[in-house]
């Protein structure tokens, strides 16, 4: 029998072992001291004063006191809690934890802290300190972090640490005594104003089977009520207890649905793209916002929609009544990248084969060309009503179409929450 090889814990590389360090591991006081002791050391390397050989060795000497005082007094703590996997663009998440002590001695300044956040993350608040934990305490902690952009993020559990006895160093608590050390996904959902009104040029359209139909369940019609039997009525339809009761043949009668299915078509290709800014480009991000607030009005009218968007790749989603519900549109939403090159030659054969059912376009554009108009023109073509809103960075950007009417929105109406009603 052969003794399985351990495996190796994975190092860090050398930039991230420096952000380690800069980052957590050195306080704001034993930075401080740190730069001191190497402006004290290179001084006294230069000049023979005994008292600046003193302080050097005064000062390692803390240093190193506060260091290894905070290794011997690890704590070993059972932490209980669960990290955020849903969020909200620039709404704080707070967390709350429950902390206990597993170890011999007092835990004293726990604090609990996210470091090392990825991009776009930032932790909120202070760091929370509690001054003393005793053998077999419990308290309860909270750590908090801001979203600034949207996107599914690799979350790190928050660190839990002291800096006992000097304030100089960070201890993280021992490693076998955490309940959580694998990271967690977070989605953030983009930020959107719900809609007041939305006005959609459209009728009831026939939806062969209906709402089941559009989830995949199978066909079926609507029961509308009884009427009398008539020769060639299908016997399954018969009602018997209404039958027994009135004394004569009584048939069930069924209608198949019409309802109100809506297309949303989001565009993602920034034409002129700068520098992407930390909270991502104004344009798109207020074009998803958008989409965002029309579909939650829509799905909350209890109409069913259809979403396509379209970035590096088509995603499409059918939402509303039985369906996938807000929150499976908005985590799309949250995943979409901008597109690098024209999508709306795939767009055009992904809608079309639906919109025989759909009763009306809804696009949202950040530019347009003749593969937008022949789609537009194609859904009108098809029966459908039409409803083209533009998010457009400056005033005249984006040309006018000649056939159909427009409205058109900047990044900060929308962004600011100034858009109520369409």
């Amino acid at each position: 029998m052969t003794r399985g090889k351990r495996k190796k814990g994975k190092r860090l590389p050398l930039d991230q072992q420096a952000r380690y360090l800069l980052r957590f591991k050195l306080t704001t006081p034993g930075g401080a001291l740190l730069a001191v002791s190497l402006v004290t050391l290179s001084v006294g390397s230069s000049s023979m004063l005994i008292p600046v050989y003193q302080l050097v060795c005064a000062i390692f000497s803390l240093q190193l006191i506060s260091f290894l005082a905070g290794w011997i007094l690890r704590p070993r703590l059972k932490v209980s809690g669960h990290l955020p996997e849903k969020g909200v663009v620039n709404q704080p998440l707070q967390t709350e934890f429950r902390v206990q002590n597993l170890g011999r001695w007092p835990v004293f300044d726990l604090a609990m802290h996210y470091f090392m956040l990825p991009k776009h993350l930032k932790s909120l608040g202070e760091e929370e300190h509690h001054a003393g934990l005793g053998r077999s305490d419990e308290a309860r902690m909270t750590a908090s972090l801001l979203p600034e952009k949207r996107g599914v993020y690799s979350l790190n559990p928050p660190y839990l640490y002291t800096s006992f006895p000097f304030n100089l160093f960070r201890t993280r608590s021992d490693r076998r005594s955490r309940t959580f050390r694998e990271e967690r996904s977070l989605t953030v959902f983009p930020h959107f104003r719900p809609l007041e009104s939305l006005v959609v040029p459209a009728k009831r359209r026939y939806q062969p089977g209906g709402v089941p139909y559009s989830s995949n369940i199978g066909e079926s019609m609507e029961y509308v009520g009884n009427r009398e039997y008539r020769p060639g009525d299908p016997l399954h339809r018969i009602d018997f207890r209404s039958w027994g009761r009135i004394a004569k043949p009584v048939v069930r009668e069924y209608q198949e649905e019409y309802y109100l299915r809506i297309g949303i078509v989001l565009d993602t290709q920034l034409l002129n793209p700068r520098r992407e800014p930390r909270t991502g480009h104004p344009t798109l991000e207020a074009a998803i916002s958008l989409a965002a607030a029309v579909s939650d009005y829509l799905i909350g009218q209890d109409h069913v929609i259809d979403l396509f968007a379209a970035g590096k790749q088509v995603y499409r989603l059918t939402a509303g009544r039985h369906t996938a519900q807000l929150e499976q549109v908005l985590e799309i939403l949250a995943c979409l990248e901008p597109a690098t090159e024209n999508p709306f030659p795939k767009v055009n054969e992904e809608v079309g084969e639906y919109l025989a059912g759909i009763s009306c376009l809804i696009g949202i554009f950040l530019s347009w060309d003749a593969e937008r108009e022949k789609m537009v023109n194609e859904a009108s073509r098809m029966g459908c009503g039409n409803r083209i809103l533009f998010v457009e960075d400056r005033e005249g950007a984006i040309q006018e179409p000649k056939s159909f009417p427009s409205v058109r929105f900047s990044p900060n109406e929308i962004l600011e929450g100034r858009v109520g009603s369409l």
